[in-house]
């Protein structure tokens, strides 16, 4: 989960091009890759006059921003707001403890010193400003705090299985970002996002194809003003699929029809696309191998993430089996009924994740991805339980949802909640698989350990059937709500 530190203030920083020596680099040959945007297959080779390759690719469009309004419009999702104090913005971190670290720069860069200078820039520093939706790049809006916020928490999603941090906060150090080599233990990348480096100006976003473990301060450049003025969706996407190919990992498209960026497919909220393709308009955007019909390549992403650049997955943090499960945590027992509130993560898709809990009643338990902050998760997710005599007495997944929930009247006993990542449909078809189905969940509810429980509420005809207390919905008076454990109808 986030890690929060103390307040700074709202005022978005320049670096001076002199704040850092130039670094050397060396000529080798090099892929720099865009997201959804400019590509360069090759930037240099070992001869120092090669001249690099330049492809132009389209940015956001219209087009994108009308099919994820639409998608959004389905789910009935609103405005998501900060989930943290602004004052913490600039100080959140999902893995503090990792080595390696990915450090999303809202506050404004000057890039010197890197092959960003050499190829594109004539050897010459330069500047981008900060990120800004309203124009303003000297201070920072509540709002624009806020898409910070989301912005990072969407990101931290898709790294939630491996072991590194992703951080709003500015390394004290910079060789936290610089494989130095030899015996240095800590690295990784800088992704500045902000507005647009000149030579790719047309780009969605641009990096280096490996350069998380380059030997420089070498960013990847995400680029506010082609991703719907810094939209938040827009923005974490072209985000993480920098960091992806800073990691190594090259596009996801498709042969027939040719295209370098495959959007995905399926609807609704089980709608999918590869990270490493195109995911604007998709609320299911996960990690690929090309399982899909005619991709254009099969590269493992899961395998290159995890051995070609100095992390692993995250240790699991509960049991592959009923077998030494934690207790289901939770907080206060009122009149039976314990109240439930448990974070857990998916690592690979070989995991799952087993909690034990004593039950004598209603159980009533919901598990929902991305860590609770309601935001467009990796993980879809399949619940059950089992008794102490390894039968399944409940399960859940729904074909509409990838959040789960399960109500069941349970005999008194021991019982095992069951959390796995699983697809949706066939691969090849609409749907996709486990491979990419992972990350953060939590799990909350009630679980009624005494045989009967009071439930309270307000009692109301849901006129409009949408869930919610609300227009010309009536509500009924003098109504008791309970849960009828022992089936007496009293």
């Amino acid at each position: 989960m986030a890690t929060l530190k103390s307040h700074r203030p709202s005022r978005r920083m320049r670096v001076s091009p002199t704040s850092r020596p130039m670094e050397s680099c060396r000529l080798e040959l090099r892929e720099l890759l865009s997201a959804n945007g400019l590509e360069v297959e090759e930037l240099a080779a070992p001869v120092a006059t090669t001249t690099p390759q330049v492809l132009s690719s389209r940015a956001v469009t219209n087009e994108d921003q009308q099919r994820w309004n639409q998608v959004q419009a389905a789910k009935g999702t609103a405005p998501q707001p900060a989930d943290f104090p602004l004052g913490s913005t600039f100080f959140l971190s999902s893995r503090p403890s990792a080595t390696k670290t990915i450090y999303l720069d809202f506050n404004g860069h000057t890039t010197s010193g890197t092959l960003w200078n050499s190829q594109s820039n004539n050897n010459q520093p330069f500047t981008q400003t900060a990120y800004s939706v309203d124009g303003d790049a000297n201070a920072f809006s509540d709002l624009e705090l806020e898409n910070i916020q989301n912005i990072w928490q969407r990101v931290a999603e898709d790294f939630a299985p491996f072991d590194v941090n992703v951080t709003t906060q500015q390394p004290s150090d910079i060789g936290d970002l610089i494989n130095s080599g030899g015996g240095d233990s800590r690295w990784g990348v800088r992704v500045v996002i902000g507005s647009t480096f000149a030579p790719y100006a047309s780009a969605g976003g641009v990096a280096y194809l490996t350069s998380f473990n380059y030997n420089t301060d070498t960013p990847a450049l995400v680029f506010e003003d082609n991703l719907g003025n810094g939209d938040v969706k827009f923005t974490a996407e072209a985000t993480t699929h920098e960091v992806g190919h800073s990691l190594g990992l090259s596009h996801d498209g498709r042969t027939s029809p040719a295209e370098e960026y495959y959007g995905g497919q399926g609807s609704g909220a089980t709608g999918w696309a590869p990270i490493m393709g195109v995911g604007y308009y998709q609320p299911v955007v996960q990690w690929s191998r090309g399982e899909y019909t005619n991709p254009s390549q099969t590269q493992d992403d899961l395998n290159i993430i995890t051995t070609s650049n100095g992390f692993g997955y995250r240790a699991d943090d509960a049991s592959n089996t009923t077998v030494g499960s934690p207790l289901l945590s939770g907080g206060v027992t009122f009149n039976g009924v314990r109240q439930i509130s448990q974070p857990g993560v998916i690592e690979q898709n070989t995991d799952v994740d087993f909690f034990s809990f004593v039950a004598n009643g209603a159980v009533n338990l919901q598990a929902t991805g991305a860590g609770g902050f309601n935001r467009d998760s990796n993980l879809d997710i399949l619940l059950e339980v089992y008794d102490s005599f390894g039968n399944r007495v409940a399960v859940s997944n729904p074909g509409n949802s990838i959040n789960a929930g399960i109500s069941a009247n349970l005999p008194a006993g021991t019982y095992y909640l069951k959390v796995d990542g699983v697809g949706a449909g066939r691969a090849s078809d609409v749907g996709y698989s486990d491979y990419g189905s992972l990350g953060q969940y939590t799990i909350t509810g009630t679980v009624n350990t005494n045989g009967s429980a009071t439930i309270y509420g307000q009692a109301y005809n849901d006129i409009n059937a949408d869930g919610t207390l609300n227009g010309a919905d009536i509500v009924l008076a003098n109504r008791q709500i309970y849960v009828d454990a022992n089936n007496n109808g009293l």
